[in-house]
């Protein structure tokens, strides 16, 4: 089933290295795959699996890598985990005293999840790492690693100056359990420019739902005293909040101004479009990696946060 997905990797100009995912069900053995390329008579198709390979002086690693959690022992997430940190520390001493870059399917920090396991091991093993949006620390303090991400205090400042400047009076910021720690910089941000405004700010102007509870909202927006602007963790959050807010008969932005965070592609085509916040993807990756390349020549630099300037998207949803 596979065959035409591998006809057209292989119909890349170069050499293919290969690191498992999630849901590559084509795999089973290394032999196997080797079998089935010298069938198809494809010899450029490599599997990175407890080996590395070497490109440009530098030693490829890696491994799917698995999310496992504390309080999952002994199940099939730790067997799996465990396996996967195995691999990837057989990966890293392939390469022996070569400069290494290491890739993972399931990196070691992604959204509300750390694994520490794998960050020793890259420390350990002298692997630079270079974070892209978020800590591996708490909002209070900071990580031994350079972290290149938007300055998520401003960006909340600013929605903030937007909601007032725009009439409203009683400002809230809403996110769903579990949302990336990244969000409380937003709410400080948030709080910081409504209190200069002179408007008042508690705990109370912070709403956390469960993921998808349009009565949770809707009791808070028919309650007393409700919001009559919301900012949003992301795009996603903002456009449920649109729609439960239009089933409860409150308008958008007549009625209740609604920002979310991101501008993913739909937030310009909904019916109501979002306004939001730009994130420059783009150059936080390359940013990233140059961040990378002067840590590999500069191992003894101190630890660098480098924040990028983001873009408030004012449309009608504000």
């Amino acid at each position: 089933q596979a065959r035409a997905d591998f006809a057209f990797v292989a119909s890349i100009p170069g050499r293919k290295i290969i690191l498992k995912g999630n849901h590559d069900y084509w795999w089973s053995t290394a032999a196997k795959f080797y079998k089935f390329c010298a069938e198809n008579g494809w010899d450029d198709m490599f599997i990175l699996n407890n080996n590395c390979y070497e490109y440009g002086g530098f030693a490829l690693c890696g491994t799917r890598g698995w999310f496992y959690e504390e309080d999952k022992q002994g199940t099939h997430d730790e067997k799996v985990f465990r396996r996967e940190l195995i691999r990837l520390e057989a990966s890293l001493k392939a390469a022996g005293e070569m400069p290494k870059l290491c890739f993972l399917h399931y990196p070691p920090r992604y959204r509300g999840y750390t694994c520490p396991e794998i960050l020793e091991l890259l420390k350990g093993m002298n692997i630079p790492v270079v974070l892209i949006d978020r800590d591996v620390s708490s909002v209070a303090g900071r990580s031994a690693y350079d972290l290149v991400g938007i300055d998520n205090f401003e960006a909340g400042y600013r929605l903030g100056e937007l909601m007032v400047s725009a009439g409203a009076r009683h400002v809230a910021f809403l996110h769903f359990s579990e949302s990336a720690p990244t969000i409380r910089r937003r709410i400080y941000g948030l709080a910081q420019a409504v209190l200069g405004a002179g408007l008042s700010w508690s705990r109370r102007n912070v709403i956390e739902l469960k993921l998808g509870d349009a009565h949770g909202l809707a009791a808070i927006m028919q309650g007393r005293n409700p919001p009559d602007a919301i900012v949003c963790a992301n795009d996603r959050t903002a456009t449920f909040v649109m729609q439960t807010l239009a089933a409860i008969g409150l308008k958008v932005p007549k009625d209740v101004r609604v920002s979310g965070f991101d501008d993913q592609v739909y937030a310009h085509r909904s019916r109501i479009p979002l306004t939001t916040v730009r994130q420059p993807c783009e150059e936080l990756g390359r940013v990233a990696l140059r961040t990378l390349v002067e840590r590999i020549l500069h191992h003894d630099l101190p630890p660098r946060e480098i924040l990028l300037a983001s873009q408030v998207v004012r449309r009608k949803s504000a």
